[in-house]
């Protein structure tokens, strides 16, 4: 868990002549924020083998939620005070964010008897990235697989998870997106020597700020009738009874914004 960033400059300084100076630069700027759970890299199958299958249908890597610690829910409890117990893992907030900054600028110094002109221009290229990751997955267990089959309330939701055999489970796969934008800026400006003791500057900047743009088709809009395909996983498979759903409600990413010149880059 952290915020760290490396960055990088290159740039030359060139005399044309005397009068005329050239100044170019490039620069690089990455910086990574990391939010993991503690409960990363856990093997789920330590908890019996049905178990391990749940792992394999996570997007997110063993550091990116894919291995961690499930919430439990035992439901139907005897001997207990309450009904249903719940428990979640710890896992809290989970953010794997990058922002990549790209640019470069050149001015041109000229003088002119009295006058240095200032004249350049710059652009630069904001990448943002949010890598696929995952929450923890849930697990129910009631007393259905541990009852006898003559009388259902009999069995014991602890002893159906020592078995490894839940209810129900589920998971929650968050597809990684990304957006960028470009900005770009012009200037002039003009020193005049008026005298030993006053000079007077005139300039003009003109700036163009850019807006988000989706990249690889993938930012966020609702489909509610597309077949879920974050990471490549379109169907979960319950372990206990081995029956397998479809996911509908396919959550991708895509940017909107008010210009027309809106940029898609696949």
């Amino acid at each position: 868990t952290g915020l760290r960033s490396h960055d990088a400059v290159i740039g030359d300084t060139y005399t044309v002549n005397s009068s005329t100076i050239v100044d170019v630069r490039a620069f690089f700027v990455r910086i990574f924020q990391n939010e993991a759970p503690d409960s990363t890299g856990i093997d789920l199958s330590r908890y019996g083998a049905p178990w391990g299958t749940i792992q394999s249908q996570l997007t997110g890597s063993p550091i990116t939620g894919g291995g961690s610690f499930p919430a439990l829910t035992f439901n139907s409890t005897t001997g207990f005070g309450a009904t249903a117990i719940s428990a979640t893992n710890g896992v809290g907030s989970q953010l794997y964010w990058m922002q990549n900054m790209l640019g470069t600028s050149g001015t041109v110094v000229k003088t002119i008897g009295k006058h240095q002109i200032n004249m350049g221009a710059n652009i630069k290229r904001t990448q943002w990235i949010s890598e696929a990751d995952s929450g923890p997955p849930g697990l129910t267990f009631t007393p259905t697989y541990t009852a006898l089959s003559s009388n259902t309330g009999s069995g014991n939701p602890l002893a159906s998870m020592l078995l490894g055999v839940p209810i129900s489970t589920n998971a929650t796969n968050i597809a990684d997106s990304g957006a960028y934008y470009w900005s770009y800026g012009l200037f002039v400006e003009d020193t005049y020597q008026v005298n030993r003791k006053l000079t007077a500057t005139l300039g003009l900047r003109w700036d163009q700020p850019g807006v988000y743009s989706e990249s690889k088709n993938n930012d966020i809009v609702f489909l509610p009738n597309h077949t879920a395909s974050a990471g490549g996983v379109t169907t979960y498979t319950n372990p206990a009874t081995g029956a397998t759903q479809t996911l509908m409600g396919l959550v991708t990413p895509v940017a909107s914004s008010a210009w027309p010149s809106q940029r898609e880059d696949n």
